[in-house]
């Protein structure tokens, strides 16, 4: 009888051990838990400190529209400074054409 008892009281305090641990773990989890939350508000945090803010980027993007802008004018700047000399050329050769039948 006197093992039976000490049998049951190993076994009640092996049990105690284990609710112990569990509640332990849950504790360890709810932690965790916390640690992972706080990680996650740093990082978000982070990347917004790393991204510039509205304005800057409303900037940005005005910025690269102009320099589009200014790409195709210069490309039709350079169409018609082409035609304004291929009309000069003509007009010269007309010219020149017309000047020397008026000798003839």
């Amino acid at each position: 009888m006197a093992s039976d008892e000490a049998w049951k009281r190993e076994i009640q305090e092996i049990e105690k051990k284990i609710e112990d641990a569990k509640t332990t773990l849950e504790n360890k989890k709810e932690e965790q838990t916390a640690v992972d939350e706080q990680h996650e508000k740093l990082q978000e945090a982070k990347e917004q400190r790393s991204k510039p803010p509205a304005p800057v980027l409303i900037l940005h993007t005005m910025v690269d529209a102009h320099r589009k802008h200014i790409q195709v004018a210069e490309f039709e700047f350079d169409l018609l400074y082409k035609d304004a000399l291929k009309i000069a050329k003509d007009a010269m050769f007309l010219t020149r054409s017309m000047s020397s039948d008026e000798e003839d």
